[in-house]
């Protein structure tokens, strides 16, 4: 396989399943099968918990970045795939 996007989201209704531990099992899958990329959907901030820890503006989401941070650290501490991890300021659908 050439490549694996993580765009999964739980919209805020199963954080650590979907937006944490799910991007941990699909790291951990594609590297069982070679993938060769790996792109990882995060969020603006995620890197850098000094942007939105204790910050009011960043209240709702705290937990939402927490996952995001915990996934983006697993994918670049525990693997060892070639992965972009894309971090936009909003989405929409």
């Amino acid at each position: 396989m050439d490549g694996v996007y993580f765009l999964a989201g739980s919209r805020g209704k199963d954080l650590l399943q979907t937006d944490a531990f799910g991007a941990v099992k699909l790291i951990q899958a594609a590297e069982l099968a070679g993938v060769k990329r790996y792109i990882q959907l995060s969020s603006i901030f995620a890197a850098d918990p000094d942007k939105w820890q204790g910050k009011a503006e960043f209240a709702s989401l705290t937990d939402y970045y927490i996952a995001k941070y915990f996934a983006d650290e697993w994918l670049i501490s525990n693997s060892m795939l070639d992965y972009t991890i894309l971090a936009p300021a909003t989405l929409e659908e």
